[in-house]
């Protein structure tokens, strides 16, 4: 086969089979006059294309489809860290005056507050310390109006408060201490002792507690830093030793005994509406044990699995309603207090087979 001939070319069709007059040329200067006007449009063209491209502040007007050479100012990225998932718990050097279980405790600015308690002996105290976590140290800082333990303690705008308590008999008193001042504020609408209390706001919330022949079931809200209360809501069954956290604008009752037996429930308590749900549940009953907010994530720590203690740290998710395992106390303690100073929660004393001194602090793992 004989190799193919190019096609020819194509013709414009302008001039291709045209029919009318030869198109006329513009005449253009030759010699040094053509060269010098061809520069000058040269010049005057970049000219024209920079004052289009310009912006005013010397970058370059994007062009769609075509990343060009622009002058950025970076903004260096902002992130927040995720809530922890597990802790690190450590025993201070720092130790209780005396072995005491069933104490209250409350941040206050940058220490803490310890309140009543109780002895090796069974005998219950009416201290207040103080608990200075830079020197490590206790100072006690006043009494109390009666000896009490199992009492609860919050901090509620500003104000350092403990809530009920007991000994022979429950009481319904609120003590708010003001520097080295502690004064009896108000009066529960009855006595109760192992009651759990927490702050939303401006607003303290008490849950649960004994009053010396039942297990109240009104959850009470007080305004005015413990002077009057009103109810919000109705437990479906007493609590007593529960642990009790608030995360927006919501209560969280975690675990405690009900009818004198330990539950795993995990109850979501609305405030604003009066609603109560059980959301979840712990891997098993717990009772006794100290609950706090680290950083955003809500942990259980020690606690009574049956009748002993438990060195177990629990992470509950409040969405879910899970519990997993976040860390391990340094030995196994129920009735510990805790309170939160910055980013570290301490934990007050306790007992096992015996009341202790120790104070351990649990800060998060990352």
């Amino acid at each position: 086969m004989p190799p193919r001939r190019p096609a020819p070319p194509i013709r414009s069709p302008l001039r291709v089979g045209s029919i009318g007059p030869p198109r006329r040329r513009l005449g253009v200067p030759g010699g040094r006059w053509g060269l010098a006007l061809g520069a000058l449009g040269v010049v005057a063209i970049l000219y024209i294309i920079g004052l289009v491209s310009s912006n005013g502040h010397g970058a370059k007007t994007p062009v769609a489809g075509k990343v060009l050479d622009t002058t950025t100012t970076l903004v260096a990225p902002t992130s927040t860290l995720a809530p922890p998932t597990s802790v690190v718990a450590t025993l201070r050097a720092a130790a209780l005056p005396a072995p005491l279980s069933r104490t209250a405790a409350t941040a206050d600015g940058s220490t803490a507050l310890v309140f009543g308690g109780r002895t090796n002996q069974k005998t219950s105290v009416n201290q207040v310390l103080r608990f200075d976590p830079t020197t490590s140290s206790f100072a006690a800082l006043g009494t109390l109006s009666e000896v009490l333990h199992d009492a609860a303690g919050v901090t509620v705008a500003g104000k350092a408060l403990m809530v009920g308590g007991g000994d022979v008999k429950s009481s319904s008193a609120v003590h708010l201490v003001v520097d080295t001042k502690v004064t009896v504020t108000g009066h529960l609408p009855e006595p109760r002792t192992d009651v759990q209390a927490a702050a939303i706001g401006s607003t303290m919330y008490v849950v649960g507690g004994y009053d010396g022949a039942r297990e109240p079931i009104t959850v009470l809200a007080s305004d005015d830093g413990g002077a009057t209360f009103r109810v919000v809501a109705s437990l479906l069954n007493g609590n007593r030793y529960g642990m009790l956290v608030a995360a927006d604008k919501m209560l969280y009752l975690i675990g405690g005994e009900e009818n004198a037996k330990q539950v795993a429930k995990i109850l979501r308590i609305d405030p604003a509406s009066g609603a109560v749900a059980q959301i979840g549940q712990l891997p098993a009953p717990l009772s006794n044990a100290s609950v706090f907010v680290l950083n955003g994530s809500v942990f259980v720590a020690g606690g009574r699995l049956g009748a002993n203690a438990t060195d177990q740290i629990l992470r509950v998710d409040l969405v879910s309603g899970t519990a997993s395992p976040a860390g391990t106390l340094p030995e196994p303690v129920a009735n510990a207090s805790a309170a939160v100073i910055g980013d570290t929660a301490y934990l007050f004393g306790g007992e096992a087979a015996a009341a202790k001194t120790n104070v351990v602090a649990i800060t998060a793992s990352r």
